[in-house]
């Protein structure tokens, strides 16, 4: 079976030949360009997608434009980035719902450094 197969099988309730691989590179990929460490095939959406086929692994839907338009009816939606000089970037989510609220905070660090 083909990555596609493997993926339609279980949506189907039926079982693929091997569990479908789905990778998270959005970190990994994120900091690669910023230290212009990425090969120059890689780049890009295109790059991305051709990225995630050569290692043989489906990827998350933010790799992709969505096809319609997401619409929240008494959803109030919050966004901030907040950069730092040395890199470093905060991205805060928000949504307040009738039923409660809930916050996503994700933090991009460009630099790794080898533990000693």
């Amino acid at each position: 079976m083909n990555p596609e197969e493997r993926l339609l099988a279980v949506f189907s309730g039926k079982q693929p030949d091997v569990m479908p691989w789905f990778a998270d590179l959005t970190y990994w990929y994120r900091a690669q360009v910023y230290r212009d460490e990425l090969p120059e095939k890689y780049l890009g959406e295109r790059g991305q997608i051709r990225l995630y086929r050569n290692l043989g692994c489906g990827s998350h839907e933010e790799l992709y434009n969505l096809p319609g338009e997401i619409t929240y009816h008494d959803v109030k939606c919050t966004n901030s980035v907040e950069k730092h000089r040395d890199g470093t970037v905060l991205y805060e989510e928000g949504y307040k719902t009738p039923v409660g609220e809930i916050v996503a905070i994700r933090k991009f660090v460009p630099t790794w450094r080898k533990p000693a």
